[in-house]
This record gives C-alpha cells, sequence and structure tokens, in this order.
C-alpha cells in the first residue's frame, strides 16, 4: 500500500470521468489500447499508464 500515495500523485491527462470511461470500455470491448486512447486524444503509453493504475486502484479497494 506504500505505492498508493505515488499513484494518486501523478499528473494527469484526462479527468477522472474520461479515465474511468477507458477503463470500462477496454474491461468491456479488449480492443487496442492506442486505439481507444486515440479516441480520447492521448497515446498508448498513457492509456496503458492508466489502465494499469486504474486495475491497481481496484484491487487494492480505492475508489479512485
Amino acid at each position: 500500500m506504500a505505492y498508493v500515495p505515488r499513484l494518486l500523485a501523478a499528473e494527469r491527462v484526462l479527468t477522472c470521468w474520461w479515465q474511468a470511461l477507458l477503463l470500462v470500455v477496454w474491461f468491456r470491448k479488449q480492443e487496442d489500447l492506442a486505439v481507444l486512447g486515440a479516441g480520447l486524444g492521448i497515446g498508448r503509453a498513457t492509456s496503458c499508464r492508466y489502465r494499469g493504475r486504474d486495475i491497481d486502484l481496484k484491487r487494492i479497494g480505492c475508489a479512485g
């Protein structure tokens, strides 16, 4: 749990709403993150970072 503050302190390109939408669409459709990110105006690396961060937070039970 020591890494949670570091995860929460990262600068956001998307708002919480758009970040959650990215994750929900990815869970539902399992599409390429580059395609999903492009639809939101972000790159593949940012999409992957958001997905990994959100899955980590969901796993430990944080609301975001």
